[in-house]
């Protein structure tokens, strides 16, 4: 057994629940879609919830950090590519972010999204720093991070994706577990809005997710959001 099947034996979680990246509708192929980066519906999440879910769901809550969204491409294991929101390819200035592991231990070509931001910032700032980094040529990468929050070709749910960012290497969004109970949830908002939650970030929000993914699924998503997942914002 050679070295990188060892490596891969570590992640044989994530291996059985990989899927081939379609390059046809991927922002890593020629044509690249705005449904690379879709967004997040925001306002009563209480109707969203109602409307959508089905009780007992299970839900991770995350921060809504505000930076600027990147894609990445591992091939073979080694970061090959970066594209930012505009389709651009910003590998060079994403390769200047400490934080961002150039090389991962499987040796599988992966596509990961996540957010850099600017550690320490408002959201605001944090927003105009990142876009200033990525239209850099040498940008010197101080005090900006890269925040991993899904894995775009596997089946796994959302919580098991999590998991296996961080033995990847990666660094993740804080997350909370809970079922959808609204009132709970709300304890969750007021905690952030209190700044009680997720306040080492730069943040204007926190996120919903549904962690099945077989419900993510039949959620599907709409033309310019997923339909998955919700932004609570005030």
């Amino acid at each position: 057994m050679n070295s990188s099947e060892m490596l891969d034996e570590n992640f044989d979680h994530l291996l059985l629940n990989f899927s081939k990246p379609n390059y046809r509708e991927s922002a890593f192929g020629k044509n690249c879609s705005e449904n690379d980066f879709l967004g997040l519906d925001h306002g009563n999440y209480r109707l969203w919830l109602l409307d959508n879910l089905l009780p007992n769901t299970r839900l991770i809550i995350e921060p809504k950090i505000k930076g600027s969204p990147v894609l990445l491409e591992y091939a073979n294991g080694i970061l090959a590519r970066a594209i930012n929101q505009d389709g651009m390819e910003k590998t060079s200035q994403i390769s200047f972010i400490e934080n961002v592991p150039k090389i991962i231990p499987i040796v599988r070509n992966l596509r990961i999204r996540g957010e850099i931001y600017a550690q320490g910032f408002s959201a605001i700032k944090s927003r105009r720093l990142t876009k200033k980094h990525l239209a850099e040529y040498f940008p010197n990468g101080k005090g900006i991070r890269f925040s991993s929050f899904q894995i775009l070709n596997t089946d796994l749910n959302h919580y098991s994706q999590l998991k296996e960012l961080d033995k990847l290497g990666f660094e993740i969004p804080p997350n909370e577990c809970t079922r959808i109970i609204a009132n709970e949830v709300e304890i969750y908002r007021q905690l952030w809005k209190a700044k009680k939650l997720f306040s080492e970030f730069p943040t204007d929000g926190i996120v919903l997710k549904v962690n099945s993914r077989k419900c993510q699924k039949q959620l599907g998503q709409s033309l310019y959001s997923c339909n998955w997942a919700y932004a609570i914002k005030d």
